[in-house]
């Protein structure tokens, strides 16, 4: 195949018939099998090769952009992720938390707070000052979990009317009605939503004994639990007793006339359900071993009235501690140095730990089951379990407390802070000035300590400027920005997704 390229001359021959000038053509014609072609052939080769790698590159940072998606992040949502709606709101229904690591944008977009707050009313807290401070969001926060309340403007908690329209559909939030704990309308209000709110009611014999008793029996009317948080003075009160049993065990007290805690019938029914009741029962019903077995069913530190002789009885300690690990500070001592009854405390509630023999402190898989349960209650195990350092690992997975009861030498164990820190960023305050000076081990924690990291960088380090350059290029590396900003985010998109093209997708 060939081309041909015409082109003028400045030649005007004679022409013998004419006296008129001609311009002569000239035909070139090109080889494409010539080695010219070759080097067009491996020009357009070589542009396609990039093209496909350029392709795939694609394909695999989409792909890695909707796998990160997915993940569950712990301390920050990288700046690809962090002012994505649709990203934070899925990761809060997955996870139950996300608006804390999402952008300012976000947190004081309000129709987007208030679809979270429906969620999970905690995340209240996170949104902006302006947002804690509307009614109805606040109202849809209270709604879904009561605690939330105490993340609103002091101005809402200091509205009596308002406080009044939150108790009404959820009465824990009385908890954070700091004000209005001993208001009467309020606190009625509260109980007939929520009968155990009872707690939190302030109790003067001197100021509102007078409308307490009311308030007692409506919140055991709307839920028999609120018993357990009357006062003392009204448990041994027999004729209110007498009107609580009726209002809980109508069919058995609603002819009675009297309440007797020493009568073993009445107390065997009651007991059951009640077991801290056994504080109240004779001590002739103290020594009985059917009574106090229903006592410790229902709850386990009701052993603590119990005669000492019951304290030592094994079955009904292992009752007690598998029902609260906490009751094992009222075995006797002997049970105390029980391997399976401390086994079955500290595996209920690590801190039990702190009641067992010191035996038992020491041996390994007792002080391995409470760390698992609760880490901070290494600091009860003995000096050789603290230089366990897989006991203390174990521990410090579950709470990054822990590490202020490991042995000094461990606590310059890279691994372990590394596992600190990532339960906690507060963990860094607590880092040994070691390991703080040691670059290796800055960098490292660098993809999940963030700036956090710098506040406890010493000042020898933070001054060496090719380091801190290096540093700085870590965390951002990892993805976190303190506040969302577009040139981050397309940097990010490049260095980590080969700037892959979201189209629709993206949604900011």
């Amino acid at each position: 195949m060939s081309n041909r390229i015409e082109r003028e001359t400045g030649h005007q021959p004679r022409n013998n018939k004419q006296n008129v000038p001609t311009k002569r053509k000239t035909i070139i014609l090109i080889d494409f099998l010539s080695s010219n072609c070759n080097k067009a052939d491996e020009t357009q080769g070589l542009e396609m090769l990039l093209l496909k790698k350029k392709f795939l590159l694609q394909l695999l940072g989409k792909t890695k952009w909707l796998l990160n998606r997915e993940l569950k992040y712990q301390h920050f949502f990288p700046v690809e992720f962090m002012n994505d709606p649709e990203f934070v709101w899925n990761h809060i229904k997955k996870y139950g938390y996300g608006l804390k690591f999402a952008s300012t944008q976000l947190k004081k977009d309000r129709d987007f707070v208030l679809k979270v707050v429906q969620q999970k009313g905690l995340e209240l807290q996170y949104s902006d000052d302006d947002i804690r401070n509307d009614k109805e969001v606040v109202l849809a926060a209270t709604k879904e979990t009561g605690v939330s309340f105490g993340h609103a403007s002091i101005a809402l908690r200091y509205c009596k009317e308002f406080v009044l329209e939150v108790v009404r559909q959820n009465g824990m939030a009385l908890l954070w009605a700091f004000k209005f704990r001993n208001d009467q309308e309020v606190v009625l209000t509260a109980v007939k939503q929520n009968g155990t709110v009872l707690r939190y009611v302030i109790f003067d014999s001197s100021r509102n004994s007078n409308w307490y008793e009311t308030i007692a029996l409506e919140a055991i009317k709307q839920n028999k639990k609120a018993l357990q948080y009357v006062p003392k003075d009204l448990l041994q009160n027999r004729d209110f007793m007498l009107q609580a049993l009726k209002l809980i065990f109508p069919e058995e007290f609603e002819t009675s006339f009297s309440f007797d805690y020493s009568s073993k019938e009445i107390m065997m029914k009651i007991i059951q359900e009640f077991g801290f009741l056994l504080e109240f029962v004779s001590n002739e019903l103290k020594c009985d071993r059917e009574i106090v077995l229903s006592a410790v069913r229902s709850d386990g530190r009701s052993l603590k009235y119990a005669s000492n002789d019951l304290k030592n009885d094994k079955e009904i300690a292992l009752l007690a501690v598998q029902q609260d690990g906490w009751a094992l500070a009222f075995v006797s001592s002997d049970l105390k140095g029980d391997k399976q009854v401390v086994l079955a405390a500290v595996n209920q509630q690590g801190h039990a730990l702190e009641y067992a023999s010191e035996e038992l402190k020491n041996d390994r898989e007792v002080v391995l089951s409470a760390v698992a349960q609760d880490g901070y209650s290494l600091r009860y195990s003995s000096n050789e379990m603290k230089k366990d350092r897989q006991v203390v690992l174990t521990a410090v997975k579950q709470s990054c407390v822990a590490m202020g009861n490991a042995d000094d030498e461990l606590k310059n164990d890279e691994e372990i802070w590394y596992e600190a820190i990532k339960q906690d960023l507060s963990c860094f305050r607590n880092v040994s000035t070691k390991l703080l000076c040691d670059k290796s081990f800055l960098l490292k924690a660098a993809k999940f300590g963030r700036n956090t990291l710098l506040q406890y960088t010493p000042k020898e380090i933070t001054d060496d400027h090719e380091f801190m350059v290096k540093l700085r290029e870590e965390i951002k590396r990892s993805g976190f920005v303190s506040e969302y900003n577009e040139q981050l985010y397309h940097e990010r998109m490049e260095y980590l997704y080969y700037g892959v093209y979201l189209g629709t997708i993206r949604n900011h």
